[in-house]
């Protein structure tokens, strides 16, 4: 693995990070976010 691989793994776990705590901050909104993208699906 080079540097430049590390340091994009890197960003990527720290972004999946801050998704993870965002969602667990603010369940509502997530549950708002996924039943909009169901609705979304339906038509």
């Amino acid at each position: 693995m080079n540097n430049y691989e590390q340091k994009q793994s890197l960003y990527i776990s720290e972004l999946i990070f801050h998704v993870c705590r965002i969602f667990h901050d603010s369940p509502k909104l997530f549950s708002i976010s996924e039943f909009s993208v169901r609705d979304h699906q339906k038509k």
